[in-house]
């Protein structure tokens, strides 16, 4: 990021916030360069992976870091995570690959890209979310809800993403759609590693109590970028609060509650954004949730299956838009729902209301669906495969030189 878009940055910040905003982005920006000064030296290691965290905000860096450092070690692969402020105090020889996650094009991330071509380290762009490309930014609520000074800081931004994406050797995503879209738009040799989860994460699922939970629908939003996307499920779920006067739902996250359902009165709950834990309890405790999208837009179908996979691990049954990711891990009324149109919404959220038993089949056959494709041992094999790949082609053409 330039010199002048932090000072808009900070302008911006003051403006909304005052001194005390300003003074936390500053904390939050010295602390890792601290970091980086008392950081150890790396030890070498035969196969050892530097990720650079370039989005820090949100849960994106557990599922695409720490969730994979954790899922590659027992492999024999040392890995380890940090911020692009840490670069200039790290050894890049200490590496065999660097993976940027969503980082801008910066004079620290060129400084260290630089320095990894002339140590010849293969570097690699992961990301799992269309943020890189700026003809689509208009796809975006969040976006179109900015103010014009806020929406060209957020265009530079994803522009500066596409230089660092075009400038890596190869690219990481979270999709197939996304491995597709990145191929068309940069020719550049894509591998797809899912998300996944976590030792943790399942321990925690492990501890939660068994039980059929009263009907209560979720909506689990967490950033504004949703807004639109609800009201594909808003107008059916307005007319089943109707119908059945026991049935509530519970959002979770920024939203902004719909005409259609502000009637409702009690039958709907607001939550705030909530961390991990308290949200895996929460989930538990649901009878269905809703994963609704705009499925036509290119922003939307390159959003990752986290969502169903999280309410598999607690035995939560789905229904989601059929994106091309849900369409691959969901079939149809067997481990989930998915809802083209408005009638499907009403329809399928019947179905589960009035047959308790589908809905507890439906949760449990989602829930037996995870271990080959979302568990750290899945994850692991399947980043190892692509790394492995990746460093030997880098040998192939350094002999070829």
């Amino acid at each position: 990021m330039s010199e002048n878009s932090l000072l808009k940055k900070a302008v911006r910040k003051f403006q909304r916030e005052g001194i005390p905003g300003v003074y936390h982005a500053t904390m939050k920006r010295i602390h890792p360069l601290i970091k980086g000064m008392l950081r150890p030296k790396a030890k070498k290691n035969p196969y050892s992976l530097l990720y650079v965290i370039g989005c820090a905000e949100g849960e994106s860096q557990r599922y695409r870091v720490y969730n994979l450092i954790e899922a590659l070690l027992p492999l024999g692969i040392f890995a380890e995570a940090a911020e692009p402020a840490e670069l200039p105090f790290l050894e890049v020889n200490s590496f065999s690959l660097v993976i940027f996650f969503r980082c801008e094009y910066s004079s620290l991330t060129a400084s260290f890209l630089k320095k990894c071509v002339e140590n010849n380290v293969p570097t690699v762009y992961d990301v799992d979310d269309l943020v890189f490309d700026p003809s689509i930014v208009e796809q975006i609520a969040a976006y179109q809800g900015m103010l014009p000074a806020d929406q060209e800081m957020y265009k530079a931004g994803v522009a500066s993403y596409l230089k660092m994406l075009q400038a890596c050797d190869y690219a990481t995503a979270s999709t197939e759609y996304l491995v597709s879209y990145i191929t068309q738009l940069t020719g550049k040799e894509v591998f797809r590693i899912p998300n996944g989860l976590n030792k943790a994460q399942i321990g925690a699922m492990q501890k939660l109590p068994q039980s059929r939970p009263k009907r209560e629908i979720g909506f689990l939003s967490g950033s504004k970028t949703h807004q639109k996307d609800f009201e594909r499920a808003a107008p059916a779920l307005a007319r089943i609060l109707k119908k059945y006067p026991d049935v509530t739902l519970t959002v979770v996250g920024f939203l902004d509650l719909p005409e259609a359902l502000q009637e409702a009165g009690a039958q709907v709950q607001l939550l705030p954004f909530m961390e991990y834990e308290a949200l895996l309890k929460l989930t538990a405790s649901l009878y269905a949730v809703i994963i609704p999208l705009e499925y036509e837009t290119d922003f939307c179908q390159a959003k990752s299956e986290l969502k169903f996979f999280e309410q598999a691990l607690v035995r939560v049954p789905v229904i989601a838009s059929p994106t091309e990711v849900y369409q691959s891990c969901i079939e149809d009324g067997v481990n989930g729902f998915l809802a083209y149109n408005d009638k499907d919404w009403e329809e399928k959220l019947i179905t589960l209301l009035e047959d308790p038993a589908l809905r507890d089949a439906m949760g449990e056959r989602a829930f037996h669906s995870l271990q080959a494709v979302y568990y750290p041992e899945a994850i692991g094999a399947r980043s190892k495969e692509a790394y492995d790949t990746i460093l030997l082609k880098t040998a192939r053409k350094r002999m070829d030189v």
